[in-house]
């Protein structure tokens, strides 16, 4: 070395030169490793370097130097062997191929094969610069390499390799976390139960109820929040890693990335070696959808979160939110969809680009050659052999992109279609079975499995896949209340807490005690005599009405002391089918009605509707059942059974004996002095009604009908009630009884009086969605021979009075 050069080389300068020369190179290639004990052996020899002060600047340098010609030398050598080339005629690999030979991977421990004689090309590899080297990224955590930990004598290597190994591996070794590891950790799961907890903005999106067609069917679903991206790699490294933290083992392996399906699905078609190296745990693919895991492993991860979240807002004392899951099929169509849009794609049209030529999703480019380029675009098409789309451009990228890649759609929602195939549950409407599905296409699929009408990609796959990540949602109110939907459909449907038995018992004393002690306030006696109907003559004899129709808190009592009574066969036939507020108006916004109508307690008193004749029969059976239980054991003569009134008893209590009276409200008119409606129906008359056949019930005729009639529709809500109304609303009629006329129709028999028999099964009084002909007290049967459930139709029970009381 000269004296005289104007710039000194320090010896940090020289230390740095020559780490940077070993870096270079690959000391997992036994030919670096067999190369460098050469230079060991002929260079680094003490015989060779003069143990002197003097000397020892020079000496670095020209170790530097060497080993810096080495690596110049082996990436010559080694570039032809490493560097990615095209096989014949450049024809792709399809990703049909590549299903087959996942499907053929699951069927046997073979290596998947593809189709004979297929000429497929090797990737171009990513750039060097979007990879991390395992062993030199800072931030980046590794888990053990079994193999390698047993070789080295100065503790554990860390690798992601680890991550590869199966749920039978015996003799594993566990990844030892530092407590910097560990405190990085905390601080993640931390931050991720604290966006959840306080529904960050940007994280959870919110998702409203609605209704929407799916693929021919109209499907109802309810409020939800959904994450706006992907499950990141950092993400679920947070919670594999809690796993390790918490001694949980067994539920790590289970759960961790088998990063292996990197090089195993693409064996032979794609070089994807540094992907299986650093994708899931790299600094650089932080951000990126986590792929590789299994289905369960995935479902952990919601239990996860849920349980860690839950944890923190009990702390808090705030209210527990529902568990994490994987959407349904109709959930996740509807996200993407952001509600009712009929587009082919979240973004809102039917094509994969916008006008520029852009691309809009990643996924698989089956013919290049078919892309439509707009040259005054800065989308750029560079790099014509690459198989997927990137950005806006069809790029370098081979895989994933980031999981906030393009622009969310009108609910805030990135990449629903592309990326990453996201799990789903496929609900079966007619069956009522779930199967496992996937939705929205990946990086592999071709666009038809992009679009929002298409079938699953990936039927029944639970096993780790490159191309399969998640996406997990959660319902906005906790299922709390006995009878609503959410409860009914969930596995503790049949069971009651202690809280609940105590208030089914509570409520049924209510009952009983009012029913035999006959108390006026909800019972109404109504005298025996004669009175015209249907331009004949009846006579009846006095009977006990229920002063208001059965309601939702009645009749949930009645559900709950079935189930209390291990009833559960007669609980399915009674249970109301709250669907029907969707099925009968299947263009209304019913979705709040059929959620809380009935399990809600500001329902309480109102009428219970959307159950069947046979339910209201059970409820008239249980109620006498168990008021002759307490009439026994009080040494009291029993009474008479509740039961569903004869047309001509309800007509009796409607007309109250007054032969001038037109409509089950006991006047001539719907209508006070004032004005004011005394009913609630649906304020049309006759003519402005007509009947809908696939309905099976009376609608408003739309403004082309009316103008036949030169009359406009009513408003609706004229009558105070835009649905049912609380059983007491408006006046009663000299007996007592409320709402005769209107809010819901009255179950009756119909009498026939040739043969003193029921001849068939009917409804009176109208309901709240009624034309005005059917509250009158003659008017025909508005739904002769109904026995199943509706929302317009509810009942009240009558007895036979043993004796008048004076």
């Amino acid at each position: 070395m000269s004296t005289n050069n104007k710039h000194k080389v320090s010896e940090k300068e020289l230390d740095n030169l020559l780490g940077q020369a070993f870096l270079n190179l690959d000391f997992n290639n036994p030919k670096n490793q067999e190369l460098m004990e050469t230079i060991s052996n002929q260079y680094l020899s003490p015989s060779l370097i003069p143990f002197s002060i003097r000397s020892l600047m020079l000496n670095k340098l020209v170790i530097a130097m060497a080993c810096l010609a080495v690596a110049t030398v082996l990436g010559i050598y080694f570039y032809p062997n490493s560097h990615p080339t095209f096989i014949e005629n450049n024809k792709y690999v399809t990703p049909e191929t590549v299903k087959d030979a996942m499907a053929s991977d699951m069927r046997s421990n073979d290596k998947p094969g593809f189709v004979s004689g297929q000429k497929v090309p090797i990737a171009p590899a990513q750039k060097a610069a979007n990879f991390i080297t395992p062993f030199k990224n800072a931030g980046s955590v590794y888990l053990t390499d079994n193999s390698m930990a047993a070789k080295s004598d100065e503790g554990p290597i860390f690798n992601t390799m680890n991550m590869m190994a199966s749920n039978e591996d015996t003799g594993y070794v566990y990844p030892l976390l530092t407590e910097k590891e560990i405190k990085e950790n905390h601080r993640r799961k931390r931050e991720m139960v604290e966006d959840l907890a306080k529904l960050s903005k940007k994280i959870y999106m919110p998702v409203p109820m609605g209704t929407f067609d799916y693929n021919g069917q109209k499907v109802s679903v309810n409020r939800f929040y959904m994450e706006s991206t992907e499950v990141s790699n950092l993400e679920y490294l947070t919670f594999v890693f809690d796993l390790l933290i918490q001694n949980r083992k067994e539920d790590f392996l289970k759960a961790k990335p088998d990063q292996l399906q990197w090089t195993k699905v693409f064996e032979g078609t794609y070089d994807f070696t540094n992907l299986k190296d650093a994708y899931f745990s790299g600094k650089t693919y932080r951000d990126y959808p986590v792929v590789n895991i299994s289905r369960e492993g995935a479902e952990m991860y919601c239990r996860w979160l849920t349980n860690a979240t839950n944890e923190y807002l009990a702390s808090k004392n705030k209210p527990l939110m529902n568990d994490l899951r994987l959407p349904t099929n109709h959930e996740w169509t509807y996200a993407a969809r952001s509600g009712t849009v009929t587009a082919d794609f979240p973004w809102g049209t039917n094509v994969a680009q916008n006008s520029l030529g852009c691309f809009l999703a990643n996924f698989h480019v089956k013919n290049f050659g078919e892309v439509k380029r707009d040259p005054k675009a800065k989308c750029k098409y560079d790099y014509p052999h690459a198989i997927t789309t990137a950005g806006t451009i069809l790029g370098p990228m081979q895989t994933t992109v980031l999981i906030a890649s393009y622009n969310p759609n009108d609910f805030g929602l990135y990449c629903m279609s592309g990326n990453v195939a996201e799990m789903v549950y496929e609900e079966n409407l007619v069956t009522k079975t779930k199967t496992h599905g996937t939705r929205g296409g990946s990086w592999y699929s071709d666009q038809e499995y992009l679009k929002l009408t298409n079938e699953t990609e990936f039927r029944d796959v639970t096993k780790p896949s490159p191309m399969i990540g998640f996406r997990p949602v959660f319902s906005v109110s906790k299922p709390q209340f006995f009878g609503s939907i959410e409860r009914d459909q969930s596995e503790n449907a049949l069971i009651l807490n202690s809280e609940e038995m105590a208030n089914t018992l509570k409520e049924k004393k209510k009952m009983i005690d009012a029913l035999v002690k006959l108390n006026k306030d909800k019972y109404a006696y109504i005298p025996m005599g004669s009175f015209p109907y249907k331009k004949d003559m009846f006579s009846v004899q006095s009977f006990y009405m229920e002063t208001t129709e059965v309601t939702n808190l009645e009749y949930r009592t009645f559900l709950a002391d079935l189930l209390i009574q291990q009833r559960n066969e007669d609980y399915q036939t009674a249970k109301p089918d709250q669907q029907m507020w969707i099925t009968k108006f299947p263009w209304s916004f019913n979705e709040p009605m059929r959620d809380l109508y009935f399990s809600y307690p500001a329902y309480d008193e109102y009428p219970v509707v959307n159950i069947s004749r046979k339910g209201a029969l059970l409820y008239c059976d249980w109620l006498t059942r168990e008021a002759n239980k307490v009439l026994k054991e009080a040494g009291k003569p029993l009474m008479n059974d509740l039961r569903i009134p004869v047309d001509h008893e309800w007509a009796c209590a409607a007309r109250q004996y007054d032969s001038t009276a037109k409509y089950a409200n006991g006047h001539k008119f719907l209508r006070d002095s004032k004005g004011r409606y005394e009913v609630n129906y649906m304020c049309h008359s006759k003519e402005q009604c007509k009947y809908d056949s696939v309905l099976k019930m009376y609608v408003p005729k739309n403004k082309e009908e009316l103008k036949e009639t030169n009359t406009q529709s009513p408003k609706l809500i004229n009558d105070g009630g835009f649905h049912t109304v609380y059983g007491r609303s408006y006046a009663p009629n000299k007996f007592g009884l409320y709402c005769m006329g209107g809010n819901v129709s009255e179950m009756v028999n119909t009498f026939d009086k040739t043969t003193y028999k029921s001849a068939r099964t009917g409804t009176k009084g109208g309901n709240w969605f009624s034309c005005d002909y059917f509250l009158e007290i003659d008017a025909d049967d508005e739904y002769p021979n109904e026995i199943g459930a509706s929302p317009l139709i509810g009942f009240r029970p009558v007895f036979t009075a043993p004796k008048p009381i004076k």
